[in-house]
Parts: C-alpha cells; structure tokens; sequence
C-alpha cells in the first residue's frame, strides 16, 4: 500500500514538473512558494513536495554550467527548502529516546526517503558549495546513523564525492570538498574504532555502511585529491585508515581500498621509470 502510494505521488510530481519546465527557467523562481505551502500540511504533503523537486532536477535536460547563475536563487532556495524537510521530518521519526532510533510513522518515512531522492539528484549538478553552505550536507550526514536511510545518504555521499573541480570559484570548492573530506573521515574513525573494540561488527549492516564510507573516501581522493594533499596531517590520517581497511580481515573493507593502493603502486612504478630514464639521458 505505502510503495503504491509512494509511486503514485512520485508519477504526479513529474507530471507538474515537466509542466513548470515547458515555461522555462523563468517560472522556477516563483515555484518554491507554492511547493513550500504545499509540504505545510502533513508528511504526504511533504513527500509530494519534494518529489516535485526532484523531478524538476531530473528533467534538467540541457542545462550547462553557464545557466548556473540565472538558477543561483532558486537552488539556494531549494538546498534551503530540502534541508529544512530533511530536518523536520527526521527529529518527527525519532522517538523520545532518540538513542534507540525508534521509527514512529511509516509516513515520515517516506517523506525523508523522498527528500534523499531528490537530494540525490541535486548533488549531481548543484555547486558543492551551495550543498555544504545550506545544510544539505549535514542532514544527509545525520541519517547515515538510521538503517532506513543509509542506503540513500551514503549514495548521497558517493555523488558527491565523483564530482570534478570546476573551472571557477575552485578554491570554494576544495574548501567545501575539503569538509566532505573531514566528515566522512570522522564517520570512518568512528567504524573502525567501534570495530576494534568489539572485534567484529554488530550487525552486516555496520559492516555495510563501513564499505560504503571506504567506497566513498576512496572515490573522493580518486576525484579531489587536491582536498588533501596540501595538509600533512589530513593525508597522513587518511593514509592509516586506508592501511587499516586494506588490513581488515573483512575481505569486503579489504577490497574496497584495492583501487587506492593499486593507483599509487602503479604511480610510484611510473616515476621510478621516469627517474630512470632521467638518470640515462644524464649518463
């Protein structure tokens, strides 16, 4: 009942999206006003809003990065907007002893759920820096902490970390890349730690969430080594922990970090045989 629903509304929000895209860029800007009077009501309400959202990314179509600034207050809006829901709706499934993470109704469930969606589809194209600036970032972070939403925030996560540096404003984006960098370094000490001191994970699904935040440390460095390289302390805890994940006798943690240490064995063999060559040229 609640997936027909949920499909439902997600099919009714494309076709109100793709209705506000035939007008073009210049209706987006009086959108958020109405979808924000619309998510007042209730959690349905709410996850219609951002489904609408969502969609309204995902039928982008043509958009390059010169159409950013005629979009930059609607997106800030929208980071804004989804951060906002995100917040609401995640403290209202959270029961009065938030340490147990307890689930109350299955509706704000789905409404988180849909607001990750579109949050997914916002950050493959949004500036990083509007992401971290308004908060979208740190809700995302929050719910790496409950099993339902994992999934989606991690995936967050992993997009974010694929992203490229642009050709402007690129010292905001290290800046902001380099706060992705310290979050999920952080929930990574903190996998590990717990690991050790239990000397094994509680359940597959800490085990899980453990390789997703290798997966995405991994891709970040892949991507934005320029976030690290400049600061000895942040490369060298980085270098650890990856020593540790390539150790873990979880052949899955193990096999996630193989990409890193593969990349710099064969850039350490390349400029063994550049030095070489150096060294017969001189000769």
């Amino acid at each position: 009942y609640w997936q027909h629903l949920f499909s439902s509304r997600s099919a009714t929000a494309a076709l109100v999206a793709k209705a506000i895209w035939s007008g073009g860029i210049s209706l987006l800007n009086d959108l958020l006003s109405p979808v924000t009077y619309l998510s007042k009501p209730g959690p349905d309400d709410a996850e219609l809003a951002a489904f609408m959202l969502k969609w309204i990314s995902d039928f982008r179509g043509g958009l390059c990065e010169a159409d950013l600034p005629d979009l930059d207050e609607f997106l800030t809006n929208v980071m804004l907007f989804l951060s906002s829901l995100l917040e609401k709706h995640f403290e209202s499934i959270i029961a009065e002893r938030p340490d147990e993470l307890m689930v109350s109704t299955e509706k704000d469930v789905l409404t988180v759920t849909s607001c990750l969606l579109a949050a997914n589809a916002y950050a493959e194209w949004v500036p990083v820096v509007h992401l971290v600036k308004h908060g979208l970032v740190k809700r995302c972070e929050s719910l790496l902490h409950l099993s339902k939403f994992q999934t989606y925030a991690l995936k967050f996560f992993k997009i974010l970390c694929q992203r490229r540096r642009p050709i402007t404003a690129a010292q905001d984006y290290d800046d902001a890349m380099g706060h992705v960098f310290e979050i999920l370094m952080s929930i990574s000490q903190d996998s590990l730690t717990k690991d050790r001191a239990c000397s094994d994970f509680s359940s597959e699904r800490e085990l899980d969430v453990a390789e997703g935040i290798c997966d995405c440390l991994v891709t970040l460095v892949s991507s934005n080594m320029q976030c690290i390289v400049s600061d000895t302390i942040k490369t060298s805890c980085f270098l650890r922990q990856m020593l540790e994940y390539y150790q873990h006798y979880k052949i899955a943690l193990h096999f996630q970090c193989l990409p890193f240490w593969l990349g710099i064995l064969s850039q350490c063999s390349t400029s063994c045989q550049i030095c070489r060559v150096k060294g017969h040229a001189r000769s």
